[in-house]
Order: C-alpha cells, then structure tokens, then sequence
C-alpha cells in the first residue's frame, strides 16, 4: 500500500497515557486468560480453520519481536523501512502448535520480557517522538504514535480471540476488554 492517507485511527481521541497503559498490561492479562487452561483446552480448535489459543500466544511472541524491532527503528533513525513478515506462514513453518507447555512458556515469557523493555520507549516519547515515522511496505508511512495504536490493539484483539475460544469451550473467564474498538 503506498503512501495514501492514514484514515483517521479510532483510538485518535484516546490519550497516549492510556495507550501505553493497555499496551505495559497486555502480558498479565494474557496470563490471566491462560490460567486453568489444560493442553487440550489450548490446542482446541472451537473454530475450524482458526488458531487454536496456543497458536495465538506464540503468535503474539513472535509478532512482538517484529513490533520491538519497528518501534526502536521508529525511535532511533530517521525514516527507516520496517520488517515485515507472513503470520500464517511463521505459525505453519514453526509449528506453533506443536509447541510443548515450556516452550510455550517460553513463547509467553519472551512477549512479556520485549513488552517490559519496549515499554519505557512509549512512556518516555515526547511530542515530537510521537511524530517519527518509518516506512510499512504495506501500510505506507506509520508514526511512533500508531505503532503504539496496533499493538495496544494486538494485544486486545488476541486476548478478545481467546476469551472467545474460552466461551466456545465452555471455560469463561470474566476479563473485560480495556479498548473495545478494534483498529481493523
């Protein structure tokens, strides 16, 4: 998608203080919606043809790599070009669901970890950092301030897609949603 204009965010209105809030809680509350799930329950598939929640878990760790990676490009240089990559292709050819309960521990431990060190870099931005751009070869041209709209929202939209899955399986877990507006 080349440089066409940015259609205005749903989160526009919401503060950066609250973003970065949702964006520092995504790891405890993904471990909460975890909690009491056996290996059955997390390689369910209740939907067909959609990840089971062990896939989106390893899917937000390896999501996050890419995320800490374009934020701290966004932060640091001038106008970088950001990594992209194919989720459906990384969840096939690393076998997301045949990861074991430590690995995916493991998985769930390293979003935790990128979220507490990437975290600060979206505490501590100024109004001009929230201004810096890079280059998404398929979105076009993205600010500091919207790599901090997608991926508060990731998190919310995985952790909405568990919660779902918990509900179809007969597991229900009350964890209300922090943004309830999804940006796609």
């Amino acid at each position: 998608m080349p440089d066409a204009p940015h259609a205005v965010s749903p989160y526009a209105d919401l503060d950066a203080a609250l973003l970065t809030r949702v964006y520092a809680q995504a790891p405890a509350r993904l471990r909460r919606a975890l909690h009491g799930l056996d290996e059955s329950a997390r390689q369910a598939h209740p939907l067909p043809g959609k990840w089971s929640i062990q896939e989106l878990v390893v899917h937000l760790a390896d999501a996050e790599i890419t995320g800490a990676m374009r934020i701290r490009q966004a932060y640091a240089e001038p106008d970088p070009t950001f990594p992209v990559y194919d989720q459906e292709r990384w969840a096939e050819r690393m076998a997301y669901q045949q990861f074991d309960r430590p690995r995916m521990d493991t998985a769930l431990r390293l979003f935790e970890l990128l979220r507490a060190t990437t975290h600060p870099l979206f505490e501590n931005a100024t109004e001009a950092d929230w201004q810096k751009t890079g280059y998404h070869p398929e979105r076009g041209m993205i600010t500091l301030r919207d790599l901090l709209e997608l991926y508060a929202d990731h998190g919310e939209r995985h952790l909405a897609q568990i919660l779902h899955r918990r509900d179809l399986m007969g597991q229900p877990l009350d964890l209300p949603l922090l943004l309830e507006t999804r940006l796609y």
